[in-house]
């Protein structure tokens, strides 16, 4: 509440484009709220923050907030970033990511395949992790998507649950990655 009517006179990241105003801002709140109601079980209040947030079904999944990196002086790099095949410390993917991945899902692309399979935490796979792919990529804060999957959840948590929603939600996801 202490943001409506505000004024915001300071600059704000470009992860912040679209949202570096009180009306922005508030509906970064709102989706932030969304989240947290979701780790409460607080299912038809997330429904609610949702509404008051950037939700949107048919709207872009990367729409959100991210934090920037950068290399300039006093900018840090994206810590999450980890080359392709590289050895030593690595972010190898399960590998039943691939294998039970519908063809055609761009998803993929977040597990490359590896020169050679590497191992890391008991866990060996011929896939990095490849979310990242330089040390000044963004890391999203809170996207479009994962409101759509709190949507989701929250419809089928929900007092009254609404399964339909749900259902049409996850769709939206998965015809979104085809």
């Amino acid at each position: 509440t202490d943001l409506n009517g505000a004024t915001i006179s300071y600059d704000l990241t470009s992860g912040f484009t679209g949202f570096s105003d009180a009306p922005g801002l508030i509906k970064f709140n709102r989706a932030l709220a969304a989240r947290v109601d979701i780790y409460q079980s607080k299912w038809d209040n997330a429904l609610n923050d949702l509404a008051l947030s950037f939700f949107s079904l048919s709207g872009d999944f990367n729409t959100g907030i991210s934090q920037q990196f950068g290399t300039g002086s006093g900018d840090q790099l994206n810590s999450a970033f980890f080359p392709q095949n590289q050895n030593g410390e690595v972010r190898v993917a399960q590998p039943l990511y691939a294998s039970q991945m519908e063809p055609g899902d761009d998803r993929i692309n977040k597990a490359t395949l590896r020169a050679t399979p590497a191992s890391s935490g008991g866990l060996s796979s011929d896939r990095d992790e490849w979310v990242y792919q330089s040390s000044t990529a963004p890391i999203p804060i809170i996207r479009n998507e994962e409101l759509i999957l709190i949507y989701a959840e929250a419809n089928i948590q929900s007092a009254t649950p609404n399964f339909a929603k749900a259902i049409a939600a996850i769709n939206t996801i998965r015809k979104g990655h085809n």
